[in-house]
């Protein structure tokens, strides 16, 4: 059952890299403008399966359950997710590495059914010290794989510099959220009864 869920998660990020690569053929900013929106939204749609086939199988994983059917509610935030990280992306990159941590922070809450999935935030309340490594480990991994997908595409251009840039960004990804995914199973520690002095 794991090694069918390792194979989902995989055949995830080797899709979408795919997918993606191939909306990085050079003179793609020569294309229509009508075309080259065509495109963002396709790229945003393939973001947005990747994160939710990501969660629900990083879900089952860190659960140790079978994956089941994939939450409604994860393709919504899911969607959501994939649209402010491609904008913030556009308007202010320096930000996205905090909003990507608090995307792996919301997202495994999404994979457990969960609505108001800002529950997930709840981690840093029952593991604030494993939440708070992740979130510095994030930022760092965001930084470091965008400094390197620049150096990388000075040797490989086009589909296959798209696919491999893809295929790095998947991995982390995956990894990232397989450690948020068990972050925010971490039950809170049972509070202390007050003490009423009678016995």
């Amino acid at each position: 059952m794991r090694f069918a869920t390792w194979c989902v998660l995989g055949a995830a990020v080797v899709a979408g890299a795919v997918a993606q690569g191939l909306t990085a053929e050079p003179g793609i900013t020569l294309l229509p403008a009508w075309l080259v929106v065509l495109l963002v939204v396709a790229s945003t749609a393939v973001l947005a399966a990747q994160l939710a086939v990501g969660a629900w199988a990083t879900r089952a994983l860190s659960d140790r359950a079978p994956l089941g059917g994939i939450p409604g509610t994860l393709l919504v935030w899911s969607a959501g997710i994939a649209v402010a990280l491609f904008t913030v992306a556009l308007l202010a990159p320096l930000v996205l590495p905090l909003l990507l941590a608090a995307a792996l922070c919301v997202l495994p809450a999404a994979a457990r059914g969960r609505r108001n999935a800002l529950v997930g935030f709840a981690a840093f309340r029952c593991a604030p010290w494993g939440s708070v490594a992740a979130t510095i480990v994030t930022v760092v991994v965001s930084i470091l794989a965008a400094v390197g997908a620049v150096l990388a595409g000075l040797l490989l251009t086009g589909v296959p510099g798209g696919i491999a840039m893809w295929l790095g960004f998947g991995i982390l990804a995956a990894l990232l959220l397989r450690w948020w995914s068990r972050l925010t199973r971490t039950r809170p520690r049972p509070e202390k009864l007050p003490l009423t002095g009678s016995f």
